[in-house]
């Protein structure tokens, strides 16, 4: 009877562990089908809130790494003191008359505090740091030279936040030139008559921060043009003005005007040019000559011209001076160029001989 009592005892206890490992696998599998029911919007608002946490960590992170750091304040060549300075912190700025107080440098012109006094950035080099006051004047002298020698043009004073275009002396006639730039002693151009904006900090490698001056040499250009040739040429008759120019020797003469920078002059307002020719004419038999000023090389008597004579009737065999003259838009002379051509038109042999020709163009607003 107590034999038999026993094995019951152990079977009921198998049993009672075969029904709690059931339940527990049952309870697992409900666990897991419950994770896998999760939707995909759940997922993806817990990994951003994961992030974020991990970003700000991180940015905690960061600024309890900025740590202080010493560094040297030079003054001069042989003063200076030590200060301590931390990314974000304040520190004293420096003031001097006259000048405008910009921060504390390096050498090679990097800010670690700005003008506000505030410190810009942490420091982790091994080497000590040395750091400089840099300040700006207030105001500059500029001095005005022409072929390496002073000008009598007065010297200019002003601020170094100051538009350059506004107060120097564009546009000023020296003699028959008008200024129209102005450069460093290299001959670089620093500014240009059709610069809109330009400033004295555009330019602080020509700048003495000590003596707040600087020197520009002055860039000119020609507000008239004037040449003339003495070659005699003979003009014969073919029967009317017709299309082709016969003419022995040159069938024109080209006038070049070199020295002249259009571009400049209308960027300074200068609109028109007023173009004069005179021309010692001669006939040598009855007749009418003609005269015409193109801006280009003509192929033919129908290419447009900018002005001509009309007929020049009856000059008689004696040498006479004849005159023309016309008021162009200046943008008719792009090419900076002048040809002017000779004819004769009538019946028989009207020749006529051209014994030198004076042009001159002058510019004007």
């Amino acid at each position: 009877m107590g034999a038999g009592s026993e094995v019951k005892d152990r079977m009921k206890a198998k049993m009672q562990m075969i029904i709690a490992v059931c339940i527990l696998c049952l309870v697992l599998v409900s666990c897991s089908s419950q994770k896998e029911s999760l939707d995909s919007s759940d997922l993806a608002a817990t990994t951003e809130e994961i992030v974020q946490t991990s970003k700000e960590e991180d940015t905690k992170e960061q600024l309890k790494e900025e740590k202080e750091y010493q560094a040297m304040l030079y003054i001069e060549n042989d003063t200076y003191y030590e200060m301590t300075l931390k990314k974000g912190a304040s520190v004293q700025t420096l003031s001097r008359d006259g000048y405008q107080f910009e921060g504390y440098y390096t050498d090679t012109d990097i800010a670690y505090v700005g003008a506000d006094g505030e410190v810009l950035r942490g420091y982790y080099g091994v080497e000590q740091l040395k750091l400089y006051p840099k300040f700006l004047p207030l105001n500059y002298t500029i001095t005005f030279f022409q072929n390496g020698r002073e000008v009598g043009i007065p010297k200019l004073t002003c601020s170094y936040d100051k538009n350059l275009r506004e107060v120097l002396p564009f546009g000023e006639l020296l003699g028959e030139e008008c200024i129209i730039g102005f450069q460093d002693r290299a001959g670089t151009v620093v500014i240009d008559a059709d610069t809109e904006e330009f400033y004295l900090k555009d330019m602080q490698h020509l700048l003495d921060m000590e003596k707040r001056e600087v020197d520009l040499e002055i860039k000119k250009t020609f507000t008239s043009f004037q040449d003339n040739r003495m070659d005699t040429y003979e003009v014969t008759d073919s029967g009317f003005f017709r299309q082709k120019l016969h003419i022995k020797g040159n069938a024109y003469d080209r006038f070049f005007m070199e020295e002249v920078d259009l571009q400049a002059l209308k960027s300074l307002g200068y609109q028109s040019a007023k173009i004069e020719l005179s021309c010692l004419i001669q006939e040598v038999s009855d007749g009418n000559q003609y005269i015409r000023v193109y801006a280009q090389k003509a192929s033919s008597r129908n290419d447009e011209f900018l002005f001509e004579s009309g007929k020049i009737e009856d000059m008689g065999q004696e040498e006479k001076l004849y005159t023309m003259e016309a008021t162009v838009p200046i943008e008719k002379l792009e090419n900076r160029e002048l040809y002017v051509y000779y004819n004769a038109g009538g019946f028989g042999n009207d020749d006529w001989v051209s014994h030198g020709m004076t042009i001159s163009v002058s510019f004007i607003k």
